[in-house]
């Protein structure tokens, strides 16, 4: 049951889990459960690089940093583009597991990080920063937007950053909060009439919403400009945007 915002070692907890039980299909969820497409996986996240730096008009560069890497889908692709790839994830498990993956490539780091916000990379120290169906999985907006900022502080002057997130479709704050309020009485219903699975019921899982507002000022406060936002999905006012550091 959703109870309230897990802990840091509980979410870690919660991902360690979904490693050993299924991780291609937990990193990746339009996949089949039972019996998961292995190549399909991988070649999507291809595809989901090659859309990514398309959109940010970046083909490659010395440095990408990939925030949320599970076992390392969208960071073997960004090796191929990029001299070095810095790897993150908050699960220790997912991080072994993209570590085996990737060490034929010999050019991506693979680190644990504490789930708060933070990443442990030296300021101005990427062109290219890239987290994608990760942020709407973390259940605080506070860490959300304080990995945004970090992303600033990591950027390279000239470098991009392309997230993905969940938000809401109100442009402000007072009509958010009303949105907000909607989506919680609707999900309320949606749970009264069908109970979601026990392994799925959890806020590491659901995640929280974080507002377009909110990106603005933290892209802002960390030194970026938003250059686009995009609707992935409108009815699950899922959002892609793209910023860059001056």
């Amino acid at each position: 049951m959703i109870t309230g915002v897990p802990d840091r070692e509980e979410m870690r907890a919660f991902w360690n889990e979904k490693a050993e039980e299924n991780p291609l299909w937990y990193v990746a969820s339009n996949l089949e459960y039972s019996s998961p497409d292995e190549k399909r996986f991988w070649e999507s996240g291809e595809e989901e690089v090659a859309a990514a730096l398309a959109e940010a008009g970046v083909s490659g560069g010395d440095v990408a940093v990939d925030i949320g890497c599970g076992v390392g889908r969208l960071s073997r692709a960004l090796a191929s583009r990029f001299e070095r790839v810095e790897s993150r994830d908050v699960s220790t498990r997912m991080a072994e597991l993209a570590a085996k993956n990737l060490a034929p490539l010999g050019n991506v780091n693979v680190r644990v990080i504490e789930g708060d916000g933070r990443v442990d990379l030296p300021d101005a120290s990427a062109e290219f920063v890239l987290s994608l169906q990760v942020f709407q999985h973390i259940p605080s907006a506070r860490i959300t937007l304080s990995y945004i900022r970090e992303a600033g502080r990591i950027l390279k002057p000239g470098g991009v950053f392309v997230f993905q997130l969940r938000s809401f479709r109100a442009a402000g704050p007072l009509l958010g909060s009303v949105e907000h309020v909607a989506r919680v009485v609707v999900e309320t219903a949606r749970r009264a009439r069908k109970k979601p699975p026990e392994s799925l019921d959890s806020p590491a899982w659901h995640g929280s919403r974080v507002g377009k507002w909110q990106i603005r000022a933290a892209v802002q406060s960390a030194g970026m400009t938003v250059r686009s936002m995009r609707w992935i999905s409108l009815r699950g006012a899922s959002l892609q945007v793209v910023c860059s550091k001056p």
